[in-house]
């Protein structure tokens, strides 16, 4: 049970500040060590959640800008690819209305 996972971690912890820790944050809360345990590893998990929640979040924002970069840039070759078409249009016309005038 995770109670008994957390006893035996208790115990296998070899750091005597944690344990120390453990059991005054036990002896404030009035729940037991392996409870306080439970806890602290609970708001862990809920704030790596979040964390990651975060990161996914951050990520998808810019995925997404950079598609609208890559939008805008398309567009923008779009539109210039347009204007030299048109230019060559233009140039093409004057040069038949040369002719004709010659």
């Amino acid at each position: 049970s995770a109670e008994e996972q957390s006893k035996l971690f208790i115990e296998k912890a070899g750091d005597d500040r944690f344990r120390m820790m453990l059991l005054f944050l036990a002896g404030v809360t009035g729940l037991q060590d392996t409870q306080v345990y439970q806890q602290i590893l609970l708001k862990s998990y809920h704030q790596l959640q979040e964390e990651i929640l975060q990161g996914e979040q951050q990520e998808e924002l810019k995925q997404k800008e950079e598609q609208q970069a890559l939008k805008q840039q398309e567009q923008q070759q779009e539109l210039e690819h347009k204007e030299q078409q048109l230019q060559q249009l233009r140039e093409h016309h004057q040069h038949q209305l040369q002719q004709l005038r010659e």
